[in-house]
């Protein structure tokens, strides 16, 4: 029995129910004032620097330009119909904007999925999240917009293996920013599995 589901998860579904696709919640203002938008102390973490890391090397890497369109591929041929192209997914650049309800609407909707074993959703958010991920303009400022979407999806009940896959090559991927955040050192250090699944993947 699926229980506690959001009011704004439930609608999506019920919109790709009848329609095959779902529109997210637009991003939120990053301004002064805006619950997203508060300035925090920025600290020094105290994480070794890693020298000469080149991701390029990471060719298993979901985020990797030549794993990333067979990636896109595998999970087009389980769709009925191309995913629609938000707005919100290509041109997450501006600073101005919080990101982080539009990857945490895709998140919980997977896990929704998942939990009633509804496969084209459970694809089609996926798909949606990665394409969101991807063209995120990650910086040092950025990086609690990642780390919320971490803690729903290693801290949280309901673990989803896939989510947790696309999260951690997230992070690889982008480590030399995520490092600089000394929340993410702490969730680091808070839950292990994640530190073993980001460090590992690191060299593989």
């Amino acid at each position: 029995m699926i229980e506690d589901v959001d009011e704004l998860v439930f609608a999506c579904c019920c919109e790709f129910a009848y329609s095959g696709d779902y529109y997210v919640p637009s991003p939120t203002s990053n301004l002064l004032g805006s619950d997203t938008g508060q300035p925090r102390t920025e600290e020094v973490s105290s994480q070794p620097k890693l020298g000469r890391w080149d991701h390029r090397n990471l060719i298993r890497n979901i985020f990797h330009p030549m794993t990333l369109p067979r990636i896109y591929g595998y999970l087009l041929e389980k769709l009925d119909q191309a995913p629609r192209a938000e707005a919100a997914e290509n041109s997450a650049t501006d600073h101005r904007y919080s990101y982080a309800n539009v990857f945490m609407c895709h998140a919980e909707i997977n896990r929704f999925a998942y939990n009633a074993d509804w496969t084209s959703l459970r694809v089609l958010s996926l798909h949606r999240l990665i394409q969101s991920l991807e063209h995120f303009e990650l910086s040092k400022d950025r990086t609690r917009e990642i780390i919320g979407l971490l803690q729903f999806c290693f801290e949280e009940k309901g673990q989803i293996e896939d989510l947790q896959t696309v999260l951690r090559d997230y992070v690889v991927w982008n480590v030399e920013v995520m490092m600089q955040d000394t929340d993410f050192s702490k969730l680091l250090e808070r839950v292990p599995s994640l530190q073993k699944a980001v460090f590992r993947s690191m060299w593989n």
